[in-house]
């Protein structure tokens, strides 16, 4: 299996076949879209966010194959961008690695002191793996590590549950006819793992 190239994304390269995949592809995941809209208001809204130059977006190819993008919004220059990615096979295996290197790439080049995911409450498999693969906490969640003010609530750690109702925008997304809350996320450019060793 060939490794992944990350390039950044621009309208006036490339066939429009790959333009139009690319809208395609992100118009047939409702999930991203936070307000009520019609497939023709989300199509422009996603063309708007893919050719706003103050946005950072990113394909991601493996070999001949356009596989997904990366994206940067909401940026504050030396301070944070909010990270989001689709790939278009909805699967997230193998990409660990990829996903790190282009965060890693971000706080290198950009340096940003925090990088943030917003991720709809319903979604709670991507939040997981923000957390468990990428390294992602709730916001407050380290600090609240052994506070003294947690001690009495009789749960494993607690500093978790607190540090997740706290990262919460509530209804503030709409998803399936309804409002749900998004879950902030946040890196931070010390707590970055590691690059592996090289053997």
């Amino acid at each position: 299996m060939s490794s992944f190239i990350v390039i950044p994304y621009s309208l006036t390269e490339g066939p429009i076949e790959k333009h139009t995949l690319i809208l395609d592809q992100l118009c047939a995941r409702q999930q991203w879209t936070m307000t009520p809209m019609t497939p023709a208001q989300r199509r422009a809204n996603f063309a708007v966010h893919l050719t706003n130059p103050q946005n950072g977006v990113y394909e991601v190819w493996q070999g001949s194959n356009l596989v997904g993008i990366l994206g940067l919004h909401g940026v504050i220059p030396g301070v944070e961008a909010i990270f989001h990615f689709a790939f278009f096979d909805s699967n997230l295996v193998g990409k660990r690695t990829m996903l790190l290197q282009f965060i890693r790439s971000c706080f290198r080049d950009f340096g940003f002191q925090r990088i943030v995911m917003l991720i709809p409450e319903p979604v709670e498999t991507l939040i997981r793996f923000a957390r468990a693969k990428l390294g992602f906490r709730y916001e407050g969640e380290t600090r609240l590590i052994g506070h003294k003010a947690l001690v009495g609530l009789g749960m494993e750690n607690p500093h978790v549950w607190v540090a997740r109702q706290g990262s919460r925008k509530e209804r503030c997304h709409w998803q399936d006819g309804t409002w749900h809350d998004l879950i902030q996320l946040r890196l931070l450019a010390d707590e970055l793992p590691q690059e592996p060793a090289m053997a």
